[in-house]
């Protein structure tokens, strides 16, 4: 009984087909395709060894200041105005920190001409913070070495650019300590 069951289940499923099959009499029309011409594309600048494209460089709004180091902290701003980005080390913990000021979201993206890191980040007073491990790989073998300049963005806004300094080397590379 359970075997002419399982049978006729079988047989059921054999008549199911994912594709109907095309009918005895139909006809096969082919429509020629309009051809398009294809805009052209301006050739991108070449990238040197080792570089990624980065989109999100290219929209980021230039930031105006300078970077400052004071102890464990690198700082990105001006005289006249509270720091528009910084970067934190705890070295006791051997973390780093990604401070933006007066901004509000739930991550931070940093941005280099040879990788990008997203970190999700806490607001603190005002200020959102992202941290990270010292060690981790996009710090310790991007951002170390990052030249020209990086993009900070906070969740999908437009990202700001900021010039790469040896600051942000010097507070990298004392956070990491002996390899």
């Amino acid at each position: 009984m359970i075997r002419r069951a399982a049978l006729g289940c079988a047989a059921l499923l054999a008549g199911c087909s994912a594709e109907p099959e095309p009918a005895a009499n139909a006809v096969t029309i082919a429509v020629p395709a309009t051809e398009t011409p294809a805009a052209p594309v301006s050739p991108a600048a070449p990238l040197a060894p080792g570089e990624l494209p980065a989109p999100e460089l290219d929209g980021a709004v230039p930031a105006t200041g300078s970077w400052e180091q004071a102890g464990a902290v690198a700082r990105f701003g001006t005289k006249a105005r509270p720091a528009t980005f910084a970067i934190r080390c705890d070295p006791a913990a051997r973390s780093i920190a990604f401070i933006r000021p007066g901004a509000r979201g739930a991550a931070i993206r940093i941005v280099a001409a040879s990788g990008a890191a997203t970190y999700p980040a806490i607001n603190e007073g005002g200020t959102l913070v992202a941290q990270t491990t010292a060690d981790d790989r996009f710090v310790a073998d991007t951002l170390m070495r990052a030249d020209g300049q990086l993009a900070v963005q906070i969740d999908t806004a437009p990202p700001l650019s900021i010039p790469t300094d040896r600051r942000v080397r010097d507070v990298i590379q004392g956070c990491s300590g002996p390899r």
